[in-house]
């Protein structure tokens, strides 16, 4: 707690202009979706070895 109070908090500026939540939600979407996510027990994707 003492941890935020001090540094994280007071990090934030309240006036920066920030983005609303959905200016990210297509970026989201795409890093998320099923064609990035390998599947289950698939092998990492690299060079052939």
């Amino acid at each position: 707690m003492d941890f935020c109070a001090h540094y994280d908090q007071n990090s934030f500026d309240p006036d920066y202009p920030g983005e609303p939540l959905e200016f990210f939600e297509s970026m989201v979407r795409r890093i998320l979706s099923p064609s990035r996510l390998p599947a289950p027990g698939a092998r990492p994707a690299g060079p052939e070895r």
